[in-house]
């Protein structure tokens, strides 16, 4: 069995759970951000030289963005799903 570490690859200290809040949709955000701004740039421009810095550049741009919306939008969303759903337990 592997043993649990304070440490993630070995070497970065894990944070306190409190820290999702923001980290969920920091990763959350740069990961779609990329992949819809690669999407984007490939689609417009197709495999042309200097593809890859046009795309970063619009990543960086897209990826500034999302971050405080997803960081704003989230709580909103959260509340009209939990109206969505059932939250007590089945009988």
């Amino acid at each position: 069995m592997k043993q649990q570490t304070h440490f993630f690859f070995g070497l970065i200290p894990k944070l306190p759970a409190k820290n999702i809040n923001w980290l969920l949709p920091l990763f959350l955000s740069g990961i779609m951000s990329g992949f819809i701004s690669g999407f984007n740039t490939l689609l417009n421009l197709g495999l042309s030289d200097g593809v890859f810095l046009k795309w970063l550049k619009a990543w960086s741009m897209s990826w500034a963005m999302a971050f405080p919306i997803i960081l704003i939008a989230l709580p909103l969303i959260r509340r009209v799903v939990m109206r969505m759903i059932i939250t007590t337990p089945e009988k």
